[in-house]
């Protein structure tokens, strides 16, 4: 029980804690039996992903909270709360979201190296040789493979860049709305 994940109190319908879990006194900095659930988070019972709360200490918690109704013999109302603590579930989040970003820029190099770096080198080679048909082919090729990338970076919502959009990108920050 004391090794939990989460803190469980348990609070009245005025919202005082009437019994605490020890990994809650972790987490709040204190044991928080009889006091008031709003002095730790000022939102009350509610349920909800890294909702901001205050630790015993007055610092910033960031808590994920899941409330539980709880019916007493006596018929009185009752909630148990579990809280944990948001910080690392955010930290692994951004951290995947980095490593996505990551990833998806490698994929993006290697689309650029194999369209566009290829398609110029070829392009290049077929003019060494006076192959001036074989280098507007390949020329026309990169340059398609480029406007077709350039589109899905710039635009992933489905909107085409047009001839110049690139250009006004780069001197206003918008393209062509038209």
């Amino acid at each position: 029980v004391g090794s939990a994940p989460e803190a469980i109190i348990v609070v009245d319908s005025t919202e005082r804690i009437v019994q605490a879990h020890p990994r809650s006194t972790e987490i709040l900095g204190i044991d928080p039996t009889e006091c008031s659930l709003r002095s730790f988070l000022p939102q009350g019972i509610v349920s909800g992903q890294a909702l901001a709360g205050l630790g015993a200490d007055g610092g910033a918690l960031v808590l994920d909270v899941t409330p539980v109704a709880l019916r007493e013999s006596d018929h009185s109302e009752m909630t148990a709360l579990f809280l944990a603590d948001a910080r690392p579930r955010l930290e692994r989040e951004a951290m995947a979201t980095r490593l996505g970003e990551s990833q998806q820029r490698r994929r993006q190099a290697l689309e650029i190296n194999d369209n566009v770096v290829q398609g110029l080198v070829s392009a290049a080679y077929s003019l060494e040789h006076h192959d001036v048909l074989a280098a507007r082919s390949f020329m026309d090729r990169t340059l398609h493979a480029a406007r077709h990338m350039m589109d899905d970076l710039l635009e992933p919502q489905g909107q085409q860049i047009r001839p110049g959009d690139l250009i006004l990108l780069r001197q206003t920050g918008t393209a062509n709305p038209c």
